[in-house]
C-alpha cells in the first residue's frame, strides 16, 4: 500500500458539520489517500473512519451496514449521539435499502441524525436518499443536500429535486442554501 497526503477541495456547505468548520467553502479538506495494488475499488468499496482530534474523541461506535462488490455502508455514532450513516455504492445505479423508508439510490449519501431527529440528508450522483418522513427525489442524478439550521431547513442542488419534509412536499430547482418554506 502507498499513502498520500493531501489537500482536496471543500467538502461541506454547512456550518458545525466539521470540527471547527474545516473543509468548510473556501477552506480545503485535509486527506489521506490510500492506494492498494490489485484491488480496484470500482469492483470492491469499502470505508474508513479516521478522527484525527485534539482532546477528547467524539467518536464512540461504528457499525458496518453493509459490505459486498456494489456497497459499502456504515454507521458512525458520537458521543452527543449524533449518528451519521454513510453510504458509497460503484455506481448511480446501485439501490441500497437499510430499513423501512430508508434508501440510498446513488453513488453516495449520508444521513445524518441527533436525538431530535434528521440533521441532514446529502445524496451524490443519485436519485433518491430516503429516511423516514424525509427524502430528495430526482429525475436524473442530482448531488443535493437538505440540511436544518436552528429551526430552518434549506437545500443546496445541482439540479430539479422533490424535497420531502414530514407532511411537507417542496420542489426545488438547482442552487445554493434555498431555504425550504411553504
Amino acid at each position: 500500500r502507498e499513502l498520500y497526503a493531501m489537500e482536496s477541495p471543500y467538502t461541506t456547505l454547512k456550518q458545525g458539520l466539521t470540527p471547527e468548520n474545516i473543509s468548510m467553502a473556501p477552506s480545503v479538506t485535509p486527506t489521506l489517500l490510500v492506494r492498494q495494488q490489485g484491488n480496484n475499488a470500482w469492483n470492491s468499496p469499502f470505508m474508513a473512519v479516521f478522527e484525527p482530534v485534539k482532546g477528547e474523541a467524539s467518536v464512540v461506535g461504528m457499525k458496518s451496514l453493509k459490505a459486498d462488490g456494489q456497497v459499502a455502508a456504515l454507521c458512525v455514532e458520537q458521543a452527543d449521539g449524533r449518528k451519521d450513516y454513510i453510504i458509497s455504492a460503484t455506481s448511480s445505479d446501485v439501490t441500497f435499502s437499510f430499513g423501512k423508508r430508508q434508501a440510498c439510490h446513488g453513488t453516495f449519501g449520508l444521513v445524518t441524525t441527533s436525538p431530535q431527529g434528521v440533521e441532514q440528508l446529502y445524496l451524490v450522483d443519485g436519485r433518491k436518499i430516503e429516511w423516514g418522513n424525509c427524502a430528495i427525489v430526482a429525475s436524473e442524478p442530482i448531488s443535493a443536500s437538505i440540511y436544518r439550521e436552528a429551526d430552518d431547513w434549506f437545500c443546496s442542488s445541482t439540479g430539479r429535486a422533490t424535497i420531502r419534509l414530514g407532511g411537507n412536499t417542496y420542489r426545488v430547482e438547482a442552487g445554493y442554501h434555498q431555504p425550504l418554506k411553504q
